[in-house]
C-alpha cells in the first residue's frame, strides 16, 4: 500500500475515533490489538494489511471502498464533513465480550462457579 494511502486511511480512522470520544486504549479493546499498533495505523507508520485496516474501520462502523481517482477529492470532502456524533460511552466491550455470551445458569443458588460461554 502506498504511503499516502496508508496515511490518509490512518487520518480518517483517527478523526472518527476522536469524533466518538474514544481513546487508543478503547480502540485496542474493540479490535483486539495493542494501542501502540492502533497508533501506528493512525499515523501511517504501520504497513498494515487490508484486513487489519478493515477491522479497525469496522470497529467504528466504517467500510473500505474503492473510489475513482477523479472523484476522490469530492468524496474526501464529503467524508470530512460527516463526523460521527460524539456519543458518551463507558468502556467499550472487549473482543472477548463481543464474541462470547455468558451462558451461566441464572439461578443465584447454583453451586457452579465457572461461567459457561457459547459463541454468538
Amino acid at each position: 500500500m502506498k504511503d499516502d494511502v496508508r496515511k490518509r486511511l490512518g487520518r480518517q480512522l483517527a478523526m472518527e475515533r476522536k469524533a466518538r470520544s474514544l481513546r487508543l486504549h478503547d480502540m485496542a479493546r474493540l479490535t483486539g490489538r495493542q494501542a501502540a499498533r492502533i497508533s501506528e495505523i493512525e499515523t501511517g507508520k504501520a504497513n498494515s494489511t487490508i484486513d487489519t485496516i478493515a477491522d479497525a474501520g469496522e470497529a467504528l462502523d466504517l467500510s473500505l471502498v474503492f473510489v475513482p481517482n477523479d472523484r476522490l477529492a469530492q468524496v474526501l470532502q464529503l467524508v470530512g464533513e460527516m463526523a460521527a456524533p460524539a456519543v458518551p460511552i463507558g468502556d467499550p466491550p472487549s473482543v472477548f465480550e463481543q464474541v462470547f455470551v455468558d451462558d451461566s445458569p441464572e439461578d443465584d443458588d447454583a453451586e457452579e462457579t465457572v461461567p459457561h460461554v457459547r459463541f454468538r
